[in-house]
């Protein structure tokens, strides 16, 4: 399955929500109706100031959506984890940094 940014849940930003509706209705190519729309409130969101946010998504398209993306179709199933890799010839310092090894 590929992405398609159509079928999936987006973000618009306008002056007002009848603005940032309208621009959702055009990237999707959709009437309001056919659009799940939800307004998030400028007091749960920082940095959009007065302006409108809105989430919009088609009708039907989040019951296709499956959480965890590929990672829940085995997308990394053949990854071994990490401390069965290879060395890459150094370690990590306590604070995630790496050094060199000493031999």
């Amino acid at each position: 399955m590929s992405y398609e940014p159509k079928q999936e849940s987006q973000e618009f930003l306008a002056a007002t929500r009848n603005d940032a509706v309208a621009k959702a209705c055009a990237f999707f190519q959709l009437d309001e109706g056919e659009l799940i729309v939800v307004e998030l409130q400028p007091t749960t969101v920082t940095g959009i100031g007065d302006r409108a946010l809105v989430v919009a998504a088609p009708q039907g398209s989040l019951d296709r959506q499956r959480p965890g993306g590929d990672r829940d179709r085995g997308g990394d199933r053949d990854r071994q984890p990490r401390h069965d890799r290879e060395s890459r010839g150094r370690d990590r310092d306590g604070r995630g940094r790496d050094r060199e090894r000493r031999g």
